[in-house]
């Protein structure tokens, strides 16, 4: 069976009004998109204003939080963020741990570094003394000035992990 997928682009009423070369009279354009896959709805404000095509939102995760990996308890923290990002597209949110609460060893992916246009050089990590086929883990040692929030937090691959979340 083929889902269809049906996308509305209209202007987002809540415009901010900023001097912009692309926009008229000063007025920077917004736009909202929404759309909806069976019962899934998504929404996201994609900005069109210069330099702020691609941004975050991190917020606390105010629930405790706990990854696992064949039967290891790899992270267990109350003190989590979520990081939802819109930039080519609406990706995945993506929790941070504080370092602090990672209960496993890791140690630096040689050779591997990648650089986000709004977190900064990522940093990536394994379990110690493992491969894996994928990225483990990730962090952004330096995190650019938006994104400061996750400097210190180190995030994981959900692929290779169990997550639970309940209430505090």
């Amino acid at each position: 069976m083929v889902s269809v997928l049906k996308v509305e682009l209209k202007p987002y009423q809540d415009c901010d009004r900023k001097q912009s070369n692309n926009g008229k009279n000063g007025l920077s354009t917004v736009w909202e998109l929404s759309w909806r896959a069976g019962s899934l709805l998504a929404q996201a404000k994609l900005k069109t204003l210069e330099n702020n095509r691609h941004y975050a939102v991190i917020d606390h995760y105010n629930r405790k939080l706990s990854l696992s990996r064949n039967g290891e308890l790899v992270a267990e923290s109350s003190r989590a963020l979520i990081l939802k990002e819109v930039g080519h597209s609406v990706y995945n949110p993506v929790f941070y741990f504080p370092k602090a609460d990672v209960k496993i060893a890791l140690e630096k992916e040689q050779g591997k570094s990648t650089h986000c246009p709004i977190k900064g050089h990522a940093t990536y990590w394994l379990p110690k003394g493992e491969t894996v086929a994928d990225y483990f883990a990730w962090s952004y040692e330096n995190a650019l000035p938006k994104s400061k929030k996750i400097e210190g937090y180190v995030a994981f691959n959900i692929k290779y992990l169990i997550i639970c979340s309940e209430p505090i």
